[in-house]
């Protein structure tokens, strides 16, 4: 049995935006033995892509047109007025065939406030 296959269509790869920025997700995910795939989003923060770590996952789940921002997920916004944000996180899509099988891709985004 194959991992699915997997592929981010948006947003683009190394893309910067602010943490309240609206962005669109979306991507396909195909199992080469014809079954079903479950879809599920994540975003590491404090990504390294050099090493391949990160500080703490979060669950991500867009809107039902696909829409999602950062700050809906990840806790950069403190009530308190302005916090300057600089993070990378690594968006992952991830694909579960039936076997429970998983592929996954994920993408680099840039997260910039200046305050």
């Amino acid at each position: 049995n194959l991992p699915p296959v997997v592929n981010i269509t948006k947003p683009q790869n190394g893309i910067s935006i602010g943490p309240d920025t609206v962005i669109e997700l979306a991507g396909t995910a195909t199992d080469p033995e014809g079954g079903s795939v479950t879809l599920s989003w994540d975003a590491t923060t404090g990504y390294n892509p050099e090493t391949g770590a990160g500080s703490q996952i979060y669950t991500v789940t867009p809107s039902a047109t696909g829409e999602w921002k950062p700050s809906d997920t990840i806790p950069y916004n403190n009530g308190t007025g302005c916090i300057e944000v600089d993070d990378t996180l690594r968006l992952r899509l991830k694909a579960t065939d039936p076997q429970s099988i998983e592929g996954q891709d994920f993408i680099i985004i840039k997260i910039l406030r200046f305050c």
